[in-house]
């Protein structure tokens, strides 16, 4: 099976470290991390994510919902 790639959005840099770590732990790979969900956004677009990973504390910019990127 293909490792699952995973980009984490966090604007806190300890809790997002602790986010990649325990995801590497159980096997994920963490393609990146951003503070932010605009450059998220464009780090999705480019390609090469499973799955986002978001802090909802984030959700309050002005996106799409259901965007499939």
């Amino acid at each position: 099976m293909e490792t699952q790639k995973i980009l984490v959005v966090e604007d806190e840099a300890l809790v997002a470290e602790d986010i990649r770590d325990t995801l590497e732990s159980l096997g994920f790979e963490v393609v990146d991390v951003c503070a932010s969900g605009e450059v998220a956004v464009a780090r999705a677009e480019a390609g090469g994510v499973d799955l986002v990973l978001m802090d909802l504390s984030l959700i309050h910019m002005t996106l799409p919902t259901n965007r499939e990127v």
